[in-house]
């Protein structure tokens, strides 16, 4: 009988533990590059709310990636109030996603490219 309660202290402090480790760690970021509005917006949601802040796109520079066997992409910011580098994560991972992005980022800077939102030509 005693061991019963044992385990299910064990099992309330590891799921309290547990919680607790999810509301301060898990985030979610998101880049939204909008070229019409001239804008990057970083958003971040966690457990503890939503944060959001605004950089003109004109004062993005280029991409690059942060590290070598573990990485993470990096926004230039050459110019204005938001001058330096912006990780768009706080961590480094393995494997080819930091360098992917870093590409797209950089390709999608280069030339504007057409809306894709209009119907097909036929």
């Amino acid at each position: 009988m005693a061991g019963e309660w044992v385990a299910g202290i064990v099992l309330s402090v590891s799921a309290v533990f547990s919680a607790l480790l999810i509301r301060l760690i898990v985030r979610r970021v998101q880049v939204i590059f909008d070229r019409n509005g001239d804008t990057i917006t970083f958003r971040a949601r966690n457990m503890r709310g939503y944060n959001q802040v605004i950089h003109a796109l004109g004062d993005l520079s280029h991409a690059k990636k942060d590290g070598h066997d573990t990485a993470r992409s990096v926004l230039m910011f050459d110019r204005g109030m938001s001058q330096r580098e912006h990780p768009i994560t706080q961590y480094h991972v393995s494997g080819p996603a930091p360098k992917r992005s870093t590409d797209a980022i950089n390709a999608w800077l280069k030339a504007p490219a057409p809306v894709d939102s209009e119907p097909p030509k036929a």
